[in-house]
């Protein structure tokens, strides 16, 4: 049986499941939005009320993210830093944001855009959460 205190804090973190789903999911946020709303993100991914919510519910194993296919191509000897990130911007979609040790030839950025124009449009992949809290960039 769940104590007093276990139940107040599911319904936190149900509540701020709630608000970023509807605050989140349907626009884009402001950055003043983001801002202010990183501490609930931090709370329930880094902080791991999510994860503990989830095992107060009865669940054996971690929550699964839903996260849009990662690129492959990011095996570049001269990349210094990539970002995944997937991202309407209403005249497009930005798939990855990357940083390389010198300029890549006109072929090599073709090659790149070429590949991962294909991975934009396919289903997203399911991962564990610490999967997905250690996926955010790659950095040599």
């Amino acid at each position: 049986m769940l104590s007093r205190y276990d139940l107040e804090f599911l319904k936190v973190v149900l509540e701020d499941l709630r608000y970023l789903e509807n605050h989140w999911c349907n626009q884009q946020p402001s950055d003043e939005e983001i801002r202010r709303n990183t501490t609930v993100l931090r709370r329930l991914l880094v902080d791991n009320d999510l994860q503990k919510a989830w095992k107060l519910c009865g669940f054996s194993k971690e929550p699964r993210i839903t996260i849009p296919k990662p690129s492959t191509s990011v095996n570049h000897p001269n990349l210094v830093y990539a970002q995944e990130a997937r991202a309407n911007v209403g005249w497009g979609v930005i798939g990855q944001v990357r940083i390389y040790n010198k300029t890549l030839s006109d072929d090599e950025i073709r090659t790149h855009y070429e590949h991962d124009r294909q991975t934009l449009n396919e289903p997203p992949a399911s991962v564990g959460l610490k999967a997905f809290l250690r996926w955010p960039n790659y950095s040599c």
